[in-house]
């Protein structure tokens, strides 16, 4: 976030740099903490509303973008704290998945 940004701006912000795609905000689904000895973050995950008027686009410090579904993300390196959160219920039902 950059300072005196909201965290829904943030987010739509920071989807668009990382994909090409414009979104808006829905509701909150995730929030946990990730702490460890040297740090401290929250993760917060909202649903997204995807305008798919551009096609996605990885940026420079994303190695590949892809659509995945739970048999496939779960396969995937997630950063910390992301496979808690893709495991969620309410992560499932947002995303559709039946778990």
């Amino acid at each position: 976030m950059e300072q005196g940004e909201r965290l829904e701006d943030a987010v739509v912000r920071e989807f668009f740099e990382e994909t090409g795609l414009k979104t808006r905000v829905g509701s909150l689904v995730y929030v946990a903490q990730i702490i460890h000895p040297d740090l401290h973050f929250v993760v917060v995950r909202y649903h997204l509303e995807l305008g798919l008027d551009a096609e996605p686009a990885a940026s420079s410090d994303i190695d590949r973008l892809v659509w995945a579904g739970p048999e496939v993300l779960s396969a995937l390196p997630l950063a910390p704290g992301m496979a808690a959160c893709t495991a969620s219920p309410a992560f499932a039902q947002v995303a559709g998945w039946t778990i």
